[in-house]
């Protein structure tokens, strides 16, 4: 969500990143962003598919004690960078995946997975010694998955001795391989779509069938767009091409797909690759209870990451490292206050990684806060960092700030924001916002509004009902404003809400003549999930003619999820006269827009081979190189 705020400062930080593969022991790993889910329509071929010569079931034709082996490569090759700061590491799996049908119903199957013989590298190394013990006796241990008779893969069941980011291993292998078959119906048709879980979500893939008279079907699936994800960042398949041979069970695999993230600041891209090719298959006696998987010694887990705490901590004790408070202040003492640097994105880490693991320190760091220069770079860092801090002690020193900072505005506007931004807001911290708008500084007061909005937000995703009251009383204040600055202010803090019952209250302002209002009106809309929303943003887009509403709705845009209704209302803004700004913000959306919408490519590359203005031309290549 874009958010508004009267603290200019945005501090780049892959602390927000506990996905990152390569954050305990080079564990493809991923957890990932948070946005609004998507239903997807299911469409499939029929048992006998039109064209074919023969008449062979699109279903797993699984049969108790059907045995398979596979030899597997599976590889992550992740770049990832703040800025100019670039990281990557390649991590590489080897070996034979044996799966053994093992429990057969009506309505699944259990399959019992392991991985014989594996090797793991990283960065092209083989890991030696414990670390590569650790690996080969994780991997090869057998797990269990319930599969439908399609191919969906429903609960997994490890060990439960198995560290969470060993079982995150089987996991990637296990979802990149996965190939869901149609639910077979009327109608004949070589293509359907899926909705899919992988590490980071559910995501929509759409499967092709190619038409053959002999062989096995040769299918091609790609990966659209996450519809669910778990986590506040962006997720988009940058490319997705994934190529099954099947027969009755996958023959073959050959899958290449890259994944763009963003958070703020930060860019990370991963390149997976996974070729598999079937070399034994046969029939085994076997002897299974499945009712035994749900009796001690096993975990049942679904097919999202594990071990979210459990990373988040090791991740933590990664960039501490051996830092403590005694270490770390007089490194910031000497940081230059007032410009950002590579020192200070690395400190933020730090602090934040202190906070977390050692909660005892915040009061101590709360007071020493007030010892900075007003204002600064520095101060801003610290209270950042410490909004996004768990535990309730960092909602208690950033109170303890503002209640002893009331004779020092430029230190309130650092924190009452960062105070907006805490996680699981108190009754305490929002008597405090309310307390900062009887401030005699109209500033303060200002801050404290959007804030409440930031505030607002949080609760809403806590479920706590005080949301409601808070988009309530900026609804009348936005309703009984008098100046055009008042209104813009309140439609500000009802942007950074995100709460639905804005849109009643923004909606009169769509088709205000002020272009302000009408621009930030629409910041409003851009921030309410949903259907609906989305048909007023593009509305908007095709009958404004103002600049800066303009800018405005394509930043909106930006920040949304893919939606075909506000791709189709970028395209038709495309054909109009816009000014190069204009043309090159389009740009920017498109672009984002390319893993959903695979016309979207193909429109920027247009407008860089052809638009008459070369800044235009320029600008829009150099948004394909630093994003593809």
């Amino acid at each position: 969500m874009k958010k508004f705020g009267l603290s200019l400062l945005v501090l780049s930080s892959v602390t927000a990143l506990g996905y990152l593969f390569w954050l305990n022991n080079y564990s493809p790993s991923v957890v990932t962003p948070k946005s609004s889910t998507t239903k997807s329509k299911t469409t499939s071929p029929s048992e006998s598919i039109e064209n074919l010569k023969d008449t062979r079931s699109l279903t797993y034709q699984h049969r108790l004690g059907d045995y398979f082996r596979y030899q597997l490569a599976y590889q992550t090759d992740i770049n990832m960078g703040v800025g100019e700061q670039k990281d990557s590491i390649v991590f590489r799996i080897e070996g034979k995946l044996e799966k053994t049908i093992c429990h057969k119903s009506n309505s699944f199957v259990v399959a019992a997975y392991k991985l014989d013989e594996p090797k793991v590298s990283a960065n092209g190394v083989a890991l030696q010694g414990e670390d590569a013990l650790i690996y080969a006796n994780a991997l090869s241990q057998t797990i269990y998955a319930t599969l439908s008779n399609h191919g969906k893969i429903g609960k997994i069941y490890f060990p439960s001795s198995l560290r969470s980011d060993l079982r995150n291993n089987m996991k990637s292998i296990l979802s990149a391989s996965q190939l869901v078959l149609p639910a077979l119906q009327e109608e004949k048709e070589n293509i359907w779509e899926t909705t899919e879980e992988d590490l980071n979500g559910s995501y929509l893939a759409r499967h092709t069938l190619t038409e053959s008279s002999s062989g096995p079907y040769e299918i091609r699936k790609e990966r659209l767009r996450y519809v669910k994800s778990n986590a506040e960042s962006t997720f988009s398949f940058q490319q997705s091409d994934i190529h099954f041979s099947f027969q009755g069970e996958t023959e073959s695999l050959k899958l290449e797909e890259k994944i763009d993230t963003r958070v703020t600041g930060f860019v990370f891209l991963s390149q997976v690759s996974l070729d598999m090719k079937l070399k034994e298959r046969g029939n085994r006696t076997v002897s299974f209870d499945f009712n035994s998987l749900k009796e001690g010694g096993w975990s049942e887990s679904s097919m999202v990451a594990d071990g979210e705490e459990e990373f988040e901590q090791q991740r933590y004790e990664k960039i501490l490292g051996s830092d403590n408070l005694a270490s770390l202040w007089p490194r910031l003492e000497k940081l230059p206050s007032e410009s950002f640097g590579r020192e200070h994105n690395e400190l933020f880490r730090k602090f934040l990684a202190l906070m977390q693991l050692h909660p005892e320190n915040i009061e101590e760091i709360a007071g020493k806060i007030l010892e900075l220069e007003e204002g600064g770079l520095n101060m801003s860092l610290l209270l950042s960092a410490m909004s996004q801090v768990k535990d309730p002690l960092a909602q208690k020193g950033i109170v303890s700030v503002i209640e002893q900072s009331q004779a020092k505005p430029e230190t309130l506007l650092l924190a009452l924001p960062a105070l907006g931004d805490v996680i699981n807001p108190s009754n305490e911290s929002l008597q405090v916002l309310k307390g900062a708008l009887r401030s005699s500084s109209a500033t303060v007061q200002n801050s404290a509004v959007l804030a409440m909005g930031s505030m607002a937000d949080q609760m809403q995703q806590g479920k706590n009902p005080q949301a409601d009251a808070i988009v309530y009383d900026l609804s009348n204040n936005l309703k009984q404003s008098n100046s055009d600055s008042e209104k813009v202010l309140f439609l500000q803090a009802l942007a950074n809400t995100g709460h639905p019952d804005s849109l009643k209250a923004s909606k009169e302002y769509l088709e205000s003549e002020n272009d302000e209002l009408r621009a930030y009106a629409h910041a409003v809309i851009g921030n309410i999930p949903g259907k609906k929303a989305a048909e007023l943003l593009s509305s908007s887009l095709e009958t404004e003619k103002s600049e800066l509403v303009k800018a405005r709705l394509l930043e909106a845009i930006y920040h949304r999820p893919d939606e075909r209704e506000t791709f189709q209302a970028v395209h038709k803004m495309m054909g109009k006269k816009n000014s190069e700004d204009l043309r090159i913000k389009s740009a920017i959306v498109l672009w984002k827009m390319k893993g959903s919408f695979q016309e979207a490519r193909a429109l920027v590359e247009k407008m860089a081979a052809e638009d008459p203005s070369a800044k235009v031309k320029e600008a829009i290549k150099g948004i394909m190189l630093t994003s593809d």
